[in-house]
């Protein structure tokens, strides 16, 4: 339940009518665990122009993530940006650092946060996904592929929400949540560690993308990393073989 107003904080970016117009369209929506929305607003405020209702909720535990907590986790938040960007406005600022996560494990955000639209909160979702996932950062050139099964439905999600081209990414965030859980599903809900990555040697190069995470229980591995070089070795769904290229000398 709303708990009264939060702190003041500002909504970069978004003054007058379209901060006016963006308070109003996400309080008109039903109210969603995940978003904290407006409790008040001044359109003409220079700063400090919306206070959002007080939700509680912590900052996001350390990344990655189990691959199956990941995908539900980005899921609920999908679905529940969805009635924001059905009636025309958007979260604005979607990154990482700006989702916490709720004391029943859900996320939160809150809205409007920016003047970004739809779009851009995909995006933003698919950052938040690769990062939970892989503990990366999504950077340009980025390659994101999958071996079998949901790794590799997971990875084609990902590439189209990171896309640059906003064209090139999904149009609906309820189909972007129907994706997710679908994914979610085929996974096993157990905890995976890491792929332990090769110290980098001083100026030394990848000669092929970096494994970050495989899901166990036959379920495919992730890659994530530059495509530097050719093709690496096939992925099984157990063993990952991470090459180095050789030292570069002066």
């Amino acid at each position: 339940m709303d708990g009264g107003p939060d702190a003041p904080a500002t909504a970069h970016s978004l003054s007058g009518p379209a901060l006016d117009a963006a308070c109003r369209g996400v309080a008109g929506i039903a109210p969603h665990a995940a978003i904290a929305g407006p409790a008040w607003w001044d359109a003409n405020a220079p700063a400090r122009r919306v206070t959002y209702v007080r939700r509680v909720s912590a900052p996001l535990p350390p990344v990655p993530w189990p691959a199956r907590r990941a995908l539900d986790f980005c899921a609920e938040l999908a679905l529940a940006l969805a009635p924001l960007h059905e009636a025309g406005v958007a979260q604005g600022a979607l990154r990482p650092a700006g989702v916490g996560i709720r004391p029943d494990g859900g996320p939160l955000v809150h809205a409007p946060a920016g003047a970004a639209g739809a779009s851009d909160d995909l995006h933003g979702l698919g950052i938040l996904l690769l990062s939970l996932l892989t503990g990366r950062s999504a950077q340009p050139g980025l390659v994101v592929a999958g071996e079998i099964g949901p790794a590799a439905d997971a990875a084609d999600l990902l590439q189209r929400l990171l896309a640059t081209d906003p064209a090139a990414r999904p149009d609906s965030a309820r189909d972007v949540a129907a994706q997710l859980g679908e994914i979610a599903h085929a996974v096993p809900d157990t905890a995976t560690a890491p792929v332990k990555q090769r110290p980098p040697r001083r100026r030394a190069r990848m000669a092929t993308a970096i494994v970050l995470l495989v899901i166990a229980g036959g379920a495919g591995a992730y890659l994530v990393g530059h495509r530097v070089g050719p093709a690496g070795p096939g992925l099984s769904p157990t063993t990952v073989t991470v090459p180095t290229g050789p030292v570069v000398t002066p």
